[in-house]
């Protein structure tokens, strides 16, 4: 059994190689040094999570949301404090002179992502219960392996259970009308 001093490490060790993982994934333009105040930000608002009772096993998702949460605070600060050149160079093409902006999203495209949203929340409600579950921690960008230990099964089982459920979850979509978003 181990000592507390041991399960505490191996609590940050797992956490670290979650926070490096997502952050590879998502964010592979971040500086080393960028990566690392995200990490420490993230051990900081984790060590706050177990302080208030919660479970480390059920951690992964709310983990994940915590690293994008950090990581895109941190991208706009850093973007705040760069000079404008500094920050074409880094973030956008230059556009007649000015850094590079998305052009404002319409009404109709703030209606149609709620109409998405509201169609897959309805599909995902719609899934056998197992189904469902993996089906929300794959679309949460948890992988496989972890899904699979998160939830106590095998990976073949987990698989199975996702390429059934994505594929349900596509048809309802279909049958709504939203076959381009079913396609992603």
């Amino acid at each position: 059994m181990p000592t507390p001093a041991e399960h505490f490490a191996a609590l940050a060790d797992e956490l670290a190689a979650i926070v490096r993982a997502t952050l590879a994934r998502h964010f592979p333009a971040l500086t080393p040094q960028d990566r690392e105040d995200i990490e420490q930000d993230v051990r900081w608002k984790f060590w706050s999570y177990l302080a208030d009772g919660k479970n480390f096993d059920q951690a992964a998702l709310y983990i994940r949301r915590m690293v994008f949460s950090t990581a895109i605070d941190g991208i706009r600060r850093r973007r705040r404090h760069l000079p404008e050149d500094r920050l074409i160079r880094e973030f956008g093409p230059k556009a007649e002179g000015r850094p590079w902006t998305p052009s404002p999203e319409t009404p109709e495209d703030r209606l149609r992502g709620r109409e998405i949203r509201d169609a897959v929340a309805a599909g995902l409600a719609s899934l056998f219960e197992n189904r469902e579950k993996v089906v929300r921690l794959h679309l949460s960008g948890v992988s496989l392996e972890e899904s699979a230990r998160l939830l106590g099964w095998t990976e073949n089982k987990v698989r199975h259970l996702l390429y059934r459920g994505l594929a349900d979850l596509r048809s309802k979509l279909r049958e709504q009308g939203l076959a381009a978003a079913a396609k992603e």
